[in-house]
């Protein structure tokens, strides 16, 4: 067995540079008096890289364990479970909702969008959906002025000229009335309206002082919360207010 040049190879969970052994070994002779050669590589290089990775020795600025791995003794390497280990999750593109992407990085593990670009996000004015979790939120992006009046405007037209004048004879009203009436309500109960949801993220994330700026943004009315308007299940890391 002869040795041979080693290749080289970048892990692409860390980047660095793994260097495998490659060796040729002579096998049968062929009828034209040639021989084969069957080139080995050596794959323990890799083996124990990835072994490293599993147990915390490498670790990069995008590794993390998710917290939500964490929660099911999956950051346990000794666990029975598949693919268990602590530092194996990196924030990476196209995780999460479709076109999550559009909005930032996600949790390779859980999909949920990276903490400091929901932070991010939620303080530029984006609308946090509430949602029956208390571990989970949705972001939307919030409409434009051009695309808020469209929606209103679509809105009132759902109601017929009958529907109209019907309603304001209930009311004791005139038909212009009865509309201004309609249009004063949908802007009285619309609360935030957003684009769609963009984006999910897991409040399990959310470091100690994010939590705390979180509970900030919120009680300081700068959160911008989509319908009802309030969190109908509070996040798990926050309380009722003191009386």
């Amino acid at each position: 067995m002869a040795s041979l040049d080693p290749i080289t190879v970048p892990c692409p969970a860390c980047g660095e540079t793994i260097t495998i052994p490659v060796s040729a070994t002579p096998g049968d002779r062929r009828g034209d008096d040639s021989i084969e050669v069957h080139v080995g590589l050596d794959h323990d290089p890799i083996r124990e890289h990835v072994e490293q990775h599993r147990t915390g020795g490498v670790m990069t600025v995008d590794q993390h364990t998710c917290p939500r791995r964490a929660e099911t003794g999956r950051d346990n390497p000794d666990s029975p479970f598949h693919g268990s280990g602590i530092n194996l999750d990196t924030w990476h593109t196209g995780g999460g909702l479709i076109g999550q992407e559009d909005a930032g990085l996600s949790c390779s593990y859980c999909g949920s969008l990276h903490p400091d670009r929901f932070m991010e996000l939620v303080r530029e004015g984006w609308i946090v959906e509430p949602t029956d979790k208390s571990y989970k939120a949705y972001l939307g992006k919030p409409l434009t002025a051009g695309e808020k009046t469209e929606r209103k405007e679509k809105w009132l037209a759902r109601f017929t000229d009958d529907e109209i004048v019907a309603g304001a004879q209930a009311r004791g009203e005139t038909p212009e009335q009865h509309r201004a009436g309609l249009a004063e309500f949908y802007d009285r109960d619309a609360h935030v309206n957003s684009a769609g949801m963009q984006a999910k993220f897991y409040f399990q994330h959310l470091s100690p002082e994010q939590r705390s700026e979180f509970i900030e943004l919120h009680n300081s009315r700068r959160m911008a919360i989509g319908t009802p308007g309030y969190f109908y299940t509070r996040p798990f890391f926050t309380g009722p207010a003191a009386e």
